[in-house]
């Protein structure tokens, strides 16, 4: 047991790791400083990149047979009506930005067609405070936490999946602020004094 936590962390680090580092202004300077033609598929290429990485921990990470519990009926149906409603959250919540911006189809689309792009690939990046971003400033966060929690069976690899989750939205949150603060100033602020940061405690 002792031995498949240790290879799960180091996995678990090797992916936050390489995910904060490509996620640096320094590294996004750096490469692009080097190679200006990468520019319009650098966002592309850096989410391809953060799933491979978390394929690779969740697919060669030990995932020993042991069950921390497994729900009885009728609760493991009843426990899927937060994932339910977490989903339908999640897709509410892309409704609210650009998806193919964020996920960074449309500067390589843009760039194919017209030969155009920006230096920085999060030029035109911007942030919204409304629909569920009035009650959180990470909704989508939020509705993976909830999708994530609602299981009706939970093994040692599955709950130790789900807190390495959870610390790693806090923690990308904190890293994702100091962007957004560098870029928004006191507007972005103003707006983290009146929304918390994850979890809509405010409004309960």
């Amino acid at each position: 047991m002792f031995t498949d936590l240790l290879i799960t962390l180091s996995l678990f680090a090797l992916f936050a790791v390489v995910h904060t580092i490509t996620a640096g202004r320094r590294m996004k300077q750096y490469i692009l400083g080097r190679f200006p033609l990468i520019a319009p598929f650098y966002r592309l290429a850096y989410n391809l990149l953060s799933f491979l990485t978390l394929w690779l921990f969740y697919e060669f990470s030990p995932k020993p047979h042991y069950i921390l519990f497994d729900l009885p009926y009728p609760w493991d149906f009843l426990i899927l009506l937060p994932r339910i409603l977490a989903a339908a959250g999640f897709i509410y919540t892309i409704q609210h930005f650009d998806g193919a911006e964020f996920i960074g189809i449309r500067q390589a689309v843009v760039y194919i067609r017209t030969g155009k792009a920006e230096a920085d690939p999060d030029a035109g990046s911007v942030f919204t405070s409304k629909g569920p971003y009035r009650y959180s400033r990470h909704p989508l966060y939020f509705f993976s936490i909830i999708f994530l929690l609602a299981h009706p069976f939970v093994s040692w690899f599955y709950a130790l999946f789900t807190l390495f989750c959870i610390i790693y939205f806090y923690a990308g949150s904190w890293y994702e602020e100091r962007k957004l603060l560098a870029r928004f100033g006191a507007e972005y602020a103003e707006y983290q004094r009146r929304v918390p940061r994850i979890f809509p405690w405010d409004f309960f």
